[in-house]
């Protein structure tokens, strides 16, 4: 099991800051909390930063493959004025 923190709007629509999933990869990761938490949660996605044991994964190449123990953040972009 991944363990998956989420914050601000994602929050929101999953009404958990934090939730266990089966993943072996981050596509699967994003596939299967998009199937759950629907439209709004996928929406979200295409602009939050997703951090996998504390890196970011924008900076990692390759296929971002998935251990049981390991900490995924995602993390929606910062509103405000």
């Amino acid at each position: 099991m991944v363990k998956v923190k989420v914050f601000s709007t994602l929050k929101e629509i999953t009404k958990k800051s934090e939730f266990d999933i089966e993943a072996k990869n981050i596509n699967e990761l994003v596939k299967k909390c998009s199937k759950i938490y629907g439209k709004e949660f996928k929406g979200q996605l295409k602009h939050s930063s997703i951090v996998v044991n504390g890196r970011d994964i924008r900076h990692l190449k390759g296929s971002i493959k998935l251990s049981s123990g390991d900490e995924v953040s995602i993390l929606p972009p910062a509103g405000g004025g």
